[in-house]
């Protein structure tokens, strides 16, 4: 595989949240308000190249200010039980032309007026969609060529969203290495992640771009001490563990539902039962 940056100015426990519905998350501009796999999500002949794509705005309803926090940003092209990396951004730094504003409406319409601006802090990409609430926050990963078609494509993100701040990933198969994605011209749209909103605390979204699977969240729990990691397969958002509970003891009922301790390869884990 073969990654080439797109420099073209053109062109998803979390610690104490509230449980926010995808719906709830997504701007009412979007016309994708929650998870979306198109009929590309299979590699379409003729377009090698992945070209991965992340996406964070403001949603006034949810608060005034909103905070976008990035560790890492992954793709993974899998065959059988291989998985093999395609892009990654670790943000140890930021490359000009890597992220832009679109129009929010009419949605993405219009070329990007200015470059994104952001911050990077000790590994983390960092910005303030309320800065320009008025436009799309849109930055990418390096365009990679695929040799073979892989089973399906997987995107992972480890990511905080505080305040009004809402982000979604997605991706798009393209003819060639180089120029400027025209949608359903020289690419295809694989699809989009759910919305997700309101984590106040550290996230892993697994998007798993197949027809019939939702996102997989895995929340982290960084202020107890066994350091669980809560999972949840299904639409929505983080949940808040509010109170106390026996791994591997009894199911407790908390503040988001239902949930139990349980042991996943030799760690100690929580699985929400609702």
């Amino acid at each position: 595989m073969r990654p080439a940056w797109l420099f073209v100015a053109m062109f998803i426990a979390c610690n104490s949240i509230d449980e926010t519905n995808a719906s709830d998350c997504a701007p009412d501009e979007s016309p994708v308000k929650s998870k979306m796999v198109t009929q590309y999500w299979s590699r379409p002949n003729g377009f090698p190249w992945f070209q991965p794509w992340g996406q964070a705005l403001h949603v006034d309803r949810l608060s005034q200010t909103s905070k976008v926090e990035i560790d890492y940003f992954r793709t993974y092209f899998v065959s059988g039980n291989k998985k093999t990396l395609g892009s990654e951004r670790n943000y140890d730094d930021w490359l000009t032309g890597e992220g832009e504003y679109f129009m929010r409406s009419p949605w993405c319409q219009g070329d990007p007026g200015s470059f994104m601006n952001v911050e990077i802090n000790d590994g983390i990409l960092i910005f303030y969609p309320n800065e320009k609430a008025d436009r799309i926050w849109h930055w990418y990963l390096p365009r990679v060529e695929t040799t073979q078609k892989p089973d399906y494509v997987l995107m992972k993100i480890r990511f905080r969203l505080s305040g009004g701040a809402a982000l979604q990933i997605g991706g798009d198969w393209v003819e060639d290495g180089t120029s400027r994605p025209v949608y359903n011209k020289n690419s295809r749209e694989i699809g989009a992640s759910d919305w997700h909103c309101q984590t106040n605390g550290w996230c892993v979204l697994s998007f798993i771009v197949k027809p019939g699977v939702d996102d997989h969240i895995e929340y982290e729990n960084q202020n107890n001490a066994i350091n669980p990691v809560v999972m949840r397969i299904n639409k929505g958002k983080c949940v808040a563990l509010r109170q106390n509970y026996d791994l591997l003891g009894k199911s407790t009922i908390g503040s988001s539902g239902m949930f139990r301790g349980i042991m996943i390869d030799g760690q100690k884990k929580m699985i929400i039962l609702k």
